[in-house]
């Protein structure tokens, strides 16, 4: 999800239903072995409410633009290989936040994240004690704020991903039980690149499939396409700077662990000829740090290409601190990854990007047993019916949010923002009233132009 070598609880692009969460261990990583109750992290926004994801990466060699050069690693994370020499496999996932695949590990079948934005994988503290690991030492964690932690590195003798077998894997010890309230179930790990790439990755988002293979001669063949190299360091997917933004340069993460269409951070938003922006107010903070307010910004792509792709007119949010096409983009494209060639390969999925942004306008958030206005869009639907950021809502459609279980609560939290229209009564310093919402385009100069045929017009979530 971020750089190189950087965790990175990464934001999302402007399509995502609501914030998302980055939790965090408060003091620290717990020590491996400790028996007793965990504390659960406390949830933060970091991105948009139509925007967020999450993106972890394990902090290794150089990793400048993520502003943790770190001098100390541990080769131990970054370990993992094949058991067999020749194969393909496909790998069923799902989409409803983030990208989860089923992993066969010490005798259980437990979902992990799929995320090609991390360097190496996780493994839930929890998981991690229950299977009996003992940590190899520790590694150093940067998020995207540059915070470092050290964090415990454990080697997994054999996990399975669609029957293919890996050993001696690598991953890090995190406290991922915030994700529960992002994902609406728990999720056991993570799959870095030290896990997914052993000579090709596929990714074919929009059937729900991902393609593991020992080398690009045993995926099925695909003809044209557009080619770039990956840009170095190749422990990571990404492709090089679509502008000079700086001395630095600031290439784009192919990253399938945010949920995201577009996201850029100011330095490269500043340098983009984008016509209309839209303020949101939000929240962002990086994995180690604390949340704080933030203003956030919409647009849509300009006529610039990424990796040789045409995005004009894609949702995009700036201000997030990273530069990603994420899986809600991803989906419209089957990408295939050669690391013998070190090239990127994209052709077009069955349906293509959507162009303009039509949405409510706000991003709600579960906040103990309530639910919060943590993302306002300016302008927008939610915000022309008088909701302000931090009303908290009360009932939606009807249903009282008090009555609800935690997992609907989870839910409506998750997939407010994909509704074409719903009726909600809020409260604010105890006026309660009821708003009806309804879907709206709110790039309409964008949505006109592909209906005119310019492109495919946008379409809800």
């Amino acid at each position: 999800m971020a750089l190189p070598a950087c965790h990175h609880a990464a934001p999302v692009g402007a399509l995502d239903p609501r914030p998302a969460p980055a939790g965090r261990e408060e003091g620290g990583a717990r020590d491996p072995g400790v028996d007793g109750p965990r504390r659960r992290p406390r949830r933060r926004s970091l991105a948009i409410g139509l925007a967020i994801g999450l993106a972890i990466a394990a902090a290794g060699s150089l990793a400048p633009l993520a502003g943790c050069f770190l001098g100390r690693t541990n080769d131990a994370a970054y370990g993992g290989h094949a058991a067999a020499e020749s194969f393909v496999v496909e790998v069923p996932v799902t989409q409803d936040a983030l990208v989860v695949a089923d992993v066969e590990l010490g005798g259980a079948t437990r979902p992990f994240v799929v995320d090609t934005g991390a360097v190496t994988s996780l493994v839930d503290l929890r998981v991690a004690a229950e299977l009996g690991l003992e940590a190899r030492g520790t590694t150093p964690l940067a998020d995207f704020e540059g915070k470092v932690r050290d964090h415990p590195v454990y080697v997994v003798p054999s996990l399975s991903i669609g029957g293919l077998e890996l050993v001696d894997v690598g991953v890090v010890g995190v406290d991922l039980a915030w994700i529960e309230d992002f994902e609406c179930k728990p999720v056991a790990g993570l799959l870095g690149n030290n896990a997914l790439r052993h000579g090709a990755l596929e990714l074919d988002l929009g059937r729900g499939v991902v393609r593991l293979a020992s080398g690009v001669e045993a995926l099925p063949p695909r003809a044209g396409g557009v080619v770039s190299p990956l840009y170095p360091p190749s422990a990571i997917v990404q492709v090089a700077p679509p502008i000079a933004a700086g001395l630095i340069p600031r290439p784009f993460l192919i990253d399938t662990g945010a949920s995201a269409t577009i996201i850029v951070d100011r330095k490269v938003s500043r340098r983009l000829p984008v016509g209309r922006r839209i303020p949101a107010r939000s929240f962002k903070g990086g994995y180690h740090g604390a949340d704080r307010p933030a203003t956030l910004e919409l647009f849509t792509w300009p006529e610039v290409q990424v990796g040789g792709l045409d995005l004009e007119g894609v949702a995009t949010t700036a201000g997030l601190g990273s530069n990603v096409l994420g899986h809600r983009l991803l989906r419209h494209f089957v990408v295939r990854v050669d690391d013998v060639a070190r090239t990127i390969t994209f052709w077009p999925g069955e349906r293509p990007p959507s162009r303009g942004l039509r949405s409510l306008g706000l991003g709600v958030e579960l906040h103990g047993d309530e639910l919060l206005v943590r993302t306002l869009v300016e302008g927008s639907p939610a915000s022309a019916a008088g909701i302000r950021w931090g009303d908290r809502i009360l009932t939606v459609e009807g249903a009282p949010v008090a009555a609800m279980s935690r997992h609907e609560r989870c839910l409506i939290a998750r997939d407010l923002e994909r509704r074409d229209a719903v009726r909600l009564r809020v409260d604010r310093d105890g006026a309660p009233r009821e708003v009806a919402l309804t879907r709206a385009e709110l790039f309409p100069e964008v949505g006109a132009r592909a209906r005119a045929g310019d492109g495919p017009a946008a379409d809800r979530l």
